[in-house]
């Protein structure tokens, strides 16, 4: 993934990204932007799963941080974009495939995020962590499966879907206003 595919997420945002993160992005190289140990900041990706016609969000509860997420995690160098990072972390945490996902946002056949959100993370001494800055590339699916959810233990102690209209979901999870005409958009190229 190159800093122009990074930098390319960015012309579909309803919202400018925290500048902040541009500074990170135009200061780091690639593999900088994608080391967790670089306590500056670094990219992370994420994938809020909605459920139709039930209208509900997959939320994971994080162990590390003790709250209800979306799931995803950090971006590897040898992801080929941030939304196969996504992809990549949601197969991890949840065990949907990515047949089973409807891509939200897709632009000429690349999907673009629909926020991103650059949040602080606290100092965590068992990992080793200073305190530190994510910059999350948060990507909209439409969930199309019907298998279970499959939790890794590890990362999260339990699943629930909660109604996209909560406001928990819009003040942590998608701080996006025009997520039913990009739900809508998705399913109707079906």
């Amino acid at each position: 993934m190159t800093k122009s595919e990074i930098l390319d997420q960015f012309r579909h945002l309803a919202t400018p990204p925290d500048p902040r993160f541009t500074d990170l992005v135009e200061r780091c190289d690639e593999p900088e932007l994608c080391n967790r140990r670089n306590f500056t900041g670094h990219l992370t990706a994420s994938g809020v799963i909605v459920r139709l016609p039930q209208r509900e969000v997959l939320l994971l509860r994080h162990r590390a941080l003790g709250k209800w997420l979306a799931p995803g995690g950090h971006v590897e160098a040898g992801d080929a974009s941030p939304a196969a990072a996504a992809l990549r972390e949601i197969a991890e945490e949840t065990g949907i495939a990515p047949d089973e996902l409807i891509p939200v946002n897709v632009v000429d056949g690349v999907q673009y995020c629909a926020e991103v959100s650059s949040h602080h993370i606290p100092r965590n001494e068992a990992r080793g962590e200073e305190e530190h800055m994510h910059h999350d590339f948060r990507f909209l699916f439409v969930y199309n499966g019907h298998g279970p959810v499959m939790t890794d233990a590890r990362e999260s102690a339990g699943y629930k879907w909660v109604s996209l209209d909560d406001d928990y979901i819009h003040s942590e999870i998608l701080c996006i206003g025009n997520v039913d005409a990009l739900l809508a958009s998705a399913v109707a190229v079906r």
